[in-house]
């Protein structure tokens, strides 16, 4: 089984960020993540990259809520780790 890190998390209401975003933390170490939305058609899934630590995560929101799940993504290093020759 591959590690995986994922968590529920709280979004920020509208008014306790200047401009509605959601904001999230990098699991490892802690710094703010960069959010990117990739599919247009589907604006409650994103992707989230830590620029500090270089960590990738899977963030999908839930309509109408104040939270959502994020899931951290392997890198190569790790899943390689996991691979059984």
């Amino acid at each position: 089984m591959l590690p995986t890190m994922s968590r529920i998390i709280s979004i920020p209401q509208p008014s306790s960020d200047p401009c509605g975003r959601m904001r999230a933390d990098c699991t490892d170490c802690g710094c703010d993540l960069a959010l990117h939305l990739p599919d247009p058609m589907r604006p409650l899934r994103m992707l989230a990259t830590c620029e500090a630590c270089g960590a990738w995560f899977l963030v999908e929101a839930v309509a109408d809520e104040s939270e959502a799940v994020m899931v951290r993504l392997p890198s190569y290093g790790s899943l390689r780790a996991t691979t059984v020759n």
